[in-house]
């Protein structure tokens, strides 16, 4: 009968399964093991065979070969051991043994062998990711440094339908010399049969070539191993993976990770493993600890893909950007890589690279195969050299002097601060040591408010360095020489911004301004520049952004028609703080110091001027008319601010304009001429800047009072009638006497307060007048007190001289006349009054008649 027993496991591990093939009864051959390792030696017994006979033991290789293992004797109970050790082949072996008495003694076993390969790529040069390297068992040769990535794979040959679990076991910390190997792990793939062309025939079949250092990141067949890995980066101890991670801050001397071969096998299309052998490859990547990060106890910070200290996988790992860190892949789960503060976050500083360690015996290795041999297939954790190099960089300003100013800079050198500030706690310059070749080391400055990276160079000090630029960023890589140095100066020129805003009262416009220290755009190349505003009261700026710091003079060319009414600077941001400017004021130029980092906003405010229009419209007739004013009024007024308006046309308007005024208070009264009245005074806003103007909109109160507002234009019209003249005639026919009269409306002299004056006629049938001159145009009445024995026998008004020629009358209700004297006229009334005649009538009787008659 046959019994067979397959075990599947995974790279350096070798499955055996033993099949026992009974001739006899009492005749049998076994193996010590069921699985064996390539290479691994076999112990072969057998019972049942004759005593003390020569035994003939073969061996049928999976080659075909047959070996024949020479002196092998039974003892007196028929039984014999005996030591077989196969070459390096993975696969069968059938075992026969006879005594060649009876060949029913004879007795023979196969064995499935699950076997490991392994392999570690030595690189052929110190270049990341060099292509020119082989792939072998042994040393890993001498081109690894720090911070750089060693690459691994493990084979498992001989696999049939179980894929074997294990644990890959690695030296991670050297007590004596406080030194870390390997600090993180990536890339974690795997191939089943692998069959790529490109990606066979390395150390062994189906393991990666020479010169393909990892997996192509686009392989089909090359898939991600990391849902079968357990444990990444976790301490080993007691013969196991331990579940929990290194107590905080100590480093144990072994790491592991743990392989599941059921997960594995699961990551393959059903039915791979279903029929026939097969080989399986695990191909990983170690990162060597980074002296520069662990001295600065940055190691919690290793698995943070924003931080300087991530361990920089390359663009070939997968799943991207994912590396399994001492802390950062620890206790507790979701520990974030990014934050220092997060319970089992590592920050000691007593750590270094794997540059500090001494000595070369640390290596990988697989263990707690579940088949094939246990332990061994060793690979080595290369050998770097400790590192050497130095970076210097420098920080310089201008001006010298950067007060209180901090500048940041962030990469691969840590987070820095350096300043040109004597009493600042920063230095101008910070040296990094310890630093690994051949690695490029990025340094950016950080933006600073106020200042302008305007320099960066680096100087080669010691070695073959190179170096490169992309805007505030320097790249360095070290030659790889003992104590290779650069140093690189940052420098920063201050700058500040101006912000010219132009606030205008009363109306909008464009207005001009020069200056002087070269600011930039909007300015022109001579520094002129313009501001146009659209709405009055809302500013407008021209904003002079990366000015920089230093002395500059602002000026406004003023346009006619407006008053620079104010100008207020201030600090609006502030960066260093050293700024000096105007306060408020209106003295041009303004001088203004920008310092590194602020910001000044000067606000200037144009308020257009006013005008005021002074109308005269004269009635019943044309004159000068003399004015005086305060407040300043420019021409047609002369510099004490008087001035005349003359009429031509009786009811037409001629004006004195005063424009370009500047918006204030001021009075304006008119001188009335003789012979003049004032009737009417009406002020209105006729242009509307800022319509804050006030007036009295009417009235003849004088002085007017005006407040012209910005922009405004107020236009007053002053209506002056001429003063009316009365005459009143009396003409008496058949006597003289005097008259009296009483009228209404005011007369002057020669009426009397109330009104009353008389007339005395001397000569009959000759007119006697009383004039009134310098009547303001009006309503009046004047009536005749009729004395006794005489009649108003005519009343008659005309326009003797007609200024308006507006006056009217009425005559019919006599002795009253109503009258209406117009601006200018004068109206003569004549009143002629009658003597009444008398008959007298006397009777004498003396005898006789007598008539006589008296008139």
């Amino acid at each position: 009968m046959k019994l067979w027993l397959k075990c599947v496991l995974f790279t350096v591990v070798v499955c055996l399964a033993v099949t026992f093939t009974l001739l006899a009864f009492q005749a049998q051959i076994t193996t010590d093991k069921q699985h064996y390792s390539i290479g691994e030696g076999m112990i072969i017994s057998g019972t049942g065979f004759s005593p003390q006979v020569l035994i003939t033991l073969s061996v049928l290789r999976p080659d075909h070969q047959t070996d024949l293992v020479p002196g092998v004797t039974t003892d007196t109970s028929g039984a014999f051991s005996a030591t077989y050790t196969p070459p390096l082949l993975s696969g069968r072996y059938n075992v026969t043994a006879t005594d060649g008495a009876n060949s029913a003694a004879t007795a023979t076993t196969a064995a499935d062998a699950i076997g490991y390969n392994k392999g570690v790529y030595n690189k052929g040069t110190i270049a990341p990711n060099d292509t020119t390297g082989t792939w072998t068992t042994g040393n890993a040769g001498n081109n690894y440094l720090e911070n750089q990535w060693a690459y691994y794979q493990y084979e498992v040959t001989g696999v049939g339908s179980t894929v074997p679990s294990f644990d890959v076991v690695f030296n991670h910390f050297q007590s004596n010399t406080s030194a870390i190997f390997v600090d993180a792990l990536a890339n974690f793939r795997a191939c089943v049969d692998c069959s790529e062309n490109s990606h066979t025939s390395g150390p062994q079949q189906g393991m990666l070539l020479d010169g393909v250092p990892y997996p192509s990141p686009g392989s089909t067949v090359w898939l991600n191993a990391r849902p079968a890995l357990s444990l990444i980066n976790h301490p080993y101890a007691n013969g196991t993976c331990q579940v929990s991670p290194d107590p905080t801050d100590t480093p144990s001397g072994d790491h592991c990770f743990h392989v599941d071969g059921a997960a594995l096998a699961a990551l393959f299309p059903a039915g791979t493993f279903s029929t026939g052998t097969h080989t399986v490859t695990l191909f990983y990547e170690a990162h060597l600890a980074l002296s520069f990060v662990w001295t600065r106890g940055n190691e919690a910070l290793l698995g943070c893909p924003s931080s300087i200290n991530w361990v920089h996988p390359g663009p070939e790992v997968i799943p991207a950007n994912t590396a399994y860190g001492t802390d950062a892949y620890g206790a507790p789960v979701g520990d974030d890589p990014c934050s220092k503060s997060d319970a089992g976050d590592w920050t000691s500083s007593l750590f270094h690279g794997d540059g500090f360690a001494t000595g070369s015996s640390r290596h990988f290795e697989i263990d707690n195969q579940t088949a094939g041999s246990n332990g061994g297939l060793d690979l080595p954790i290369p050998t770097v050299p400790g590192p050497t190099g130095s970076i210097t960089i420098v920080k310089v300003t201008n001006p010298s002097v950067a007060a209180g100013v901090a500048f940041n800079f962030s990469g691969d050198l840590d987070a820095f601060t350096l300043d040109t500030d004597p009493s600042a706690t920063n230095p101008s310059s910070k040296t990094f040591t310890g630093l690994t070749s051949g690695i490029p080391y990025n340094v950016t400055e950080a933006a600073t408010p106020g200042w302008n990276l305007t320099n960066l160079v680096c100087v080669d000090n010691a070695g073959t360095n190179s170096f490169s630029y992309n805007a505030a960023t320097a790249t360095i890589t070290l030659s790889a020489i003992a104590n290779a140095s650069v140093t690189c100066t940052f420098t920063n020129t201050g700058i500040g911004n101006l912000v010219i805003r132009k606030t205008t009262v009363g109306g909008a416009g464009s207005f001009s301004f020069t200056s002087t220290g070269g600011l930039p755009a909007p300015a022109d190349g001579s520094g002129n520049f313009s501001i146009t505003t659209s709405t009055a009261n809302t500013p407008v700026s021209a904003t002079f952004n990366n000015a920089t710091a230093g002395n500059y003079t602002v000026s406004e060319t003023i346009p006619n028609g407006w008053d620079l009414t104010g100008r207020e600077c201030a600090l609006t941001t502030t960066g260093s703080g050293t700024s000096t400017f105007p306060a408020s004021g209106t003295t041009q130029p303004a001088n203004i110091t920008l310092g590194a980092g602020d910001t000044v906003t000067c606000t200037y405010t144009d308020t257009k001027k006013a005008s005021l229009v002074i109308q005269k419209v004269s009635q019943g007739g044309v004159g000068a008319f003399a004015f005086t004013s305060t407040g300043g009024l420019p021409s047609p007024a002369d510099g004490s601010g008087n001035f005349s308006i003359t009429t031509s046309t009786a009811g037409t308007a001629v004006a004195a304009t005063f424009n370009n005024v500047t918006p204030g208070s001021f009075t304006v009264n008119e001188t009335v001429p003789s012979g003049w009245s004032l009737t009417t005074r009406v002020c209105s806003l006729t242009t509307t800047g800022s319509g804050t103007s006030t007036f009295p909109a009417s009235g003849t109160t004088q002085p007017a009072n005006i407040t012209l507002g910005a922009g405004d234009t107020v236009t007053c019209t002053y209506t002056d009638a001429k003063l009316a003249g009365l005459i009143i005639q009396k003409i008496s026919q058949g006597g003289v006497g005097a008259f009296a009269f009483t009228s209404t409306g005011g007369l002057p002299s020669p009426a009397d307060g109330s009104g009353n004056f008389s007339i005395t006629t001397v000569t009959d049938g000759t007119a006697v007048a009383a004039t009134f001159n310098n009547l303001t145009p009006g309503n009046f009445t004047v009536s005749e007190t009729v004395p006794s024995g005489w009649d108003l026998t005519t009343l008659s008004c005309s326009i003797t001289t007609s200024g308006s020629g507006s006056s009217t009358f009425n005559t019919a209700s006599p002795p009253l006349a109503s009258l209406t004297l117009g601006a200018g006229d004068t109206v003569t009334c004549a009143f002629t009054n009658t003597q009444q005649g008398s008959i007298k009538i006397v009777k004498n009787t003396v005898g006789r008649r007598h008539i006589q008659l008296h008139k």
